[in-house]
């Protein structure tokens, strides 16, 4: 991934995390948003079971 998709890909989920709407990277492919969307929930599920017991 080139470090200007990488900076779009950023810019796009900051402005999906302040209006709440679906920004253009979603649209692009949504094989990529489903994968992200696994990884944010493994990342979660991790932090939440670090979170209760440590």
């Amino acid at each position: 991934m080139q470090l200007q998709n990488l900076e779009q890909l950023e810019i796009a989920h900051e402005v999906k995390s302040v209006s709440g709407e679906m920004s253009d990277i979603d649209a692009i492919d949504p094989i990529d948003k489903e994968r992200r969307e696994k990884v944010k929930e493994a990342m979660l599920h991790a932090w939440n079971s670090y979170k209760k017991h440590a």
